[in-house]
């Protein structure tokens, strides 16, 4: 079997048990900067329009330091993702409409790519050279992943994470076949669609 369809046989396997059931994924990687960055804005997200939050009261509602919270808005604001607001009732705002902020835009300030130009420059290994720089399945590999994982972050919008739980599950469902679509037909030039789709549906 062509081993793009065996990644996207595991990707959609572990991501429509996540749909399904709402269980978070154990072994999934995330750093504690994307984890609480993602959740002060989803803070925001939930606000009415132009309505702003105090440092404090992001705080007390996510169970966090106000130092760590502090930290994390100022990288936000940074990335012009939130702007302050002073006066009284000051605190932060999105710097945009809920509707118009990328998922993947708010972890890319936190934390970057899966995969980018640089990375397997950091991974050279003691001669400076990549020893599978000619034949390297392993690029092929991160490079679709995030492609896939890219596609469905850069779709889902700030304004659907903050919605209930069934309508993120219903609005990740769509995202996530709208991008594995998009990579096949990127990444598996000559796979027909219908074979990725029965191949996916075992």
């Amino acid at each position: 079997m062509n081993y793009i369809l065996i990644i996207f046989k595991q990707m959609v396997t572990i991501s429509y048990s996540i749909v399904k059931t709402g269980e978070r994924c154990e072994d999934m990687k995330v750093s504690a900067l994307e984890e609480y960055g993602l959740r002060c804005m989803i803070q925001l997200g939930r606000c009415q329009p132009g309505a702003s939050m105090t440092i404090g009261d992001i705080a007390e509602q996510e169970g966090l330091s106000v130092a760590n919270v502090r930290k994390l808005m100022m990288i936000l604001r940074e990335a012009g993702l939130v702007r302050s607001v002073r006066g009284r009732s000051g605190g932060y705002v999105l710097a945009a409409q809920a509707e118009k902020i990328p998922v993947g835009r708010i972890l890319e300030s936190l934390g970057g790519r899966l995969f980018d130009k640089g990375f397997c420059d950091r991974f050279v290994g003691t001669t400076g050279d990549c020893a599978n720089s000619l034949s390297c399945t392993l690029r092929s590999l991160w490079a679709i992943l995030d492609s896939v994982v890219g596609g469905v972050l850069h779709q889902m919008t700030l304004a659907e994470l903050a919605g209930d739980a069934r309508s993120v599950k219903i609005a990740l469902h769509n995202h996530l076949e709208a991008s594995m679509n998009q990579t096949i037909r990127k990444e598996g030039a000559g796979i027909p669609l219908e074979r990725v789709s029965k191949t996916l549906s075992h």
